[in-house]
């Protein structure tokens, strides 16, 4: 039954993969363990297809966790002078990415540095860099404009919340800690992209997380806002884009990661989970993706 379950799955995957504009060329390649795993493996052209391809597979229902080991193609003929160029034309054609984010490219890994005004300003540099040719990784060290305490932080984000015409008042809460906003609450379908997006552009979001249309018990909540202030705590790992998601006693850490040391930092704050959680705790998954 299971090897059956698991053909079904490989099958969805290779399907949605052949009929994709940019990645169906590439006939990537995929593998489906029982425990719900899927290694991904192929050659594209830019770091933007690798990620496409993960989250591509993320949309399928019965994926569990992903081991993507798609190599970026560099030709040999283009070196870290010539990435950054590329990274700073990709930039300069989006209006979306402020004039104040720059770049530093070392061994086809993409640094980004300067300052931005919001969480929206900053994926949207992540994302634009990720489109140029040479770029392997893609490291964010942008820093956010001059910070908020969190209560006035977490008022501006109800204030943008109420400003959204298609939610219904009152329906979302946040919680703010550290910059990084936590949003709960039931949305209608499609809508919960509407609350995402007014909350990445408040001045001072670091990170967002989402917790819409989850079943999550007070309990998780509160392992939730733990890990998030130990993360936000920690000044290097707040700079990277890791994320948790605690559902019934469930732990699924994900992310990507550029160290041995910063991976162990975050297996050290799960072990030292406070007492009182630890007896509701079944499960610890870690998808934490190491890019060095």
């Amino acid at each position: 039954m299971t090897n059956r379950m698991d053909e079904e799955l490989g099958t969805k995957i290779q399907q949605k993969l052949s009929v994709h504009p940019q990645l169906a060329p590439y006939a990537l390649k995929t593998r489906v363990y029982p425990t719900g795993t899927v290694q991904i493996q192929g050659i594209v052209d830019v770091l933007e297809e690798k990620l496409q391809a993960e989250e591509l597979i993320w949309s399928i229902p019965g994926v569990k966790k992903i081991e993507n080991n798609i190599t970026v193609c560099t030709d040999g003929q283009i070196d870290d002078f010539d990435v950054a160029f590329e990274v700073a034309e990709e930039f300069l054609a989006n209006p979306e990415v402020p004039v104040s984010v720059g770049v530093k490219v070392t061994g086809g890994e993409a640094q980004l540095m300067g300052r931005v005004s919001n969480f929206s300003q900053a994926q949207e540099a992540v994302e634009t860099a990720a489109k140029a040719r040479g770029v392997r990784v893609v490291i964010n060290h942008l820093k956010m404009a001059d910070n908020l305490d969190d209560a006035s932080l977490n008022n501006q984000v109800q204030s943008a919340l109420m400003a959204v015409p298609d939610l219904i008042p009152g329906r979302i809460k946040s919680i703010t800690q550290h910059g990084t906003v936590t949003l709960f609450g039931k949305v209608p379908e499609g809508r919960a992209s509407l609350a995402l997006e007014a909350a990445m552009k408040v001045p001072g979001v670091k990170h967002i997380k989402n917790s819409l249309n989850q079943q999550t018990t007070e309990i998780d909540d509160q392992i939730t806002i733990h890990f998030i202030e130990q993360i936000a705590a920690n000044p290097y790992l707040n700079q990277l884009p890791i994320g948790i998601h605690v559902t019934g006693g469930r732990i699924i850490v994900s992310g990507v990661i550029d160290s041995l040391k910063a991976k162990r930092d975050i297996e050290d704050i799960l072990h030292r989970l406070p007492e009182e959680f630890k007896q509701d705790i079944h499960q610890i998954e870690n998808q934490l993706r190491l890019e060095q």
